[in-house]
């Protein structure tokens, strides 16, 4: 007798029996090495995910700006499932649940997931909002790069389905590092190559170096001349470094000793690299100290075995910066977009 599988279709898409999730909400940035471990070892984790790392911060800096700490941890059989860390900031509009704050990237870590894994967590996520009388949600998760082979999109298929929006959208650019006797001079463009001799033909050196005080005075004055200022103070940054040996690198090019080019890049897992600060002496542009520093630094970083560098945003919300975009793309820099999916409650 032939054996039969029925396959029934409920009306709507029904749900199957949904797995058993519960959460819990974790109002500090307390180190918890179970959490680290999960993040650490996850799909799609970052450092910027790290309560650990949003604790440099202080939380006195958030709080006077009506920011409270609200991170969601997912546990399945008692084995966390699921984070996401995040912050309820009070405005006109009404509480704002933000993530990230304090990071370039933030939303739903996750390990291996069903879609109605997935979707239940999604659930009890926007349970917890409404509960909590959210106006509006705004979620930037990090981009395929950052992720491992277990990497799904799940989490953005539901958050459209949800009615989440694209509220804005920036230009990242990025590059593969390919270690090998060849890279990266076989993914730099002509431009990159003559800026590199000039500044060897000129006695440039680059190489890694801990004088964070020298990169961050420079740092400093670059940031002065264009009128801007730093993402993080001195006091931070030596916090940050203190919290996470080895993962804050410095590359330095020097002009007889003098520093005249700095770039600093975060280790965010084991995959991407986030290149977070470029600076130059503009008193030694033509030396290309930049171009040099570089170099090396992908070189380096490709031989650790990261396999992205994340260049960071080329551009100011839908405006391309073309000078940024190029001088990226000499380096084999492409587009990516970072995405930031935004949620109004009734």
């Amino acid at each position: 007798m032939p054996f039969y599988f029925e396959l029934i279709l409920i009306s709507g898409g029904g749900r199957p029996c949904m797995p058993d999730i519960t959460y819990e909400v974790i109002d500090d940035n307390a180190t918890r090495p179970e959490l680290e471990d999960f993040i650490a070892s996850s799909a799609n984790g970052t450092l910027f995910h790290s309560p650990r790392f949003l604790n440099y911060h202080g939380e006195e800096k958030f709080r006077s700006q009506g920011g409270t700490v609200h991170h969601l941890l997912f546990r399945q059989k008692g084995r966390i499932c699921a984070f996401i860390p995040g912050m309820i900031f009070e405005t006109d509009k009404g509480p704002v649940y933000r993530s990230p704050y304090g990071g370039s990237y933030g939303s739903f870590v996750y390990d291996s997931l069903t879609f109605s894994e997935t979707q239940e967590i999604l659930e009890l996520f926007l349970g917890f909002a409404r509960e909590k009388g959210i106006s509006e949600i705004h979620l930037v998760p990090p981009p395929p790069l950052y992720c491992r082979d277990s990497f799904s999109d799940c989490f953005q298929f539901l958050f459209l389905s949800k009615g989440f929006r694209i509220g804005k959208a920036e230009l990242l650019m990025v590059c593969r590092l390919e270690p090998g006797k060849d890279y990266p001079l076989s993914a730099m463009k002509k431009k990159a190559k003559e800026a590199w001799r000039q500044a060897l033909r000129k006695g440039v050196t680059a190489g890694p170096s801990e004088d964070y005080a020298a990169f961050y005075e420079m740092l400093l004055r670059d940031k002065q001349k264009f009128g801007t200022s730093t993402t993080r103070t001195y006091e931070e940054l030596q916090r940050i470094i203190g919290l996470f040996p080895g993962k804050i690198r410095l590359w330095l090019a020097w002009l007889e000793g003098r520093p005249i080019a700095g770039g600093l890049f975060f280790l965010c897992n084991e995959r991407a690299a986030n290149f977070l600060d470029l600076c130059h002496d503009v008193s030694y542009y033509d030396f290309r100290g930049s171009n040099l520093m570089l170099k090396v630094a992908l070189e380096e970083l490709a031989a650790l075995g990261l396999r992205w560098m994340d260049f960071g945003p080329s551009s100011f919300g839908y405006e391309p910066h073309h000078t940024l975009i190029k001088f990226k793309e000499s380096f084999g820099g492409q587009g990516v977009a970072r995405l930031y999916y935004e949620l109004k409650l009734d």
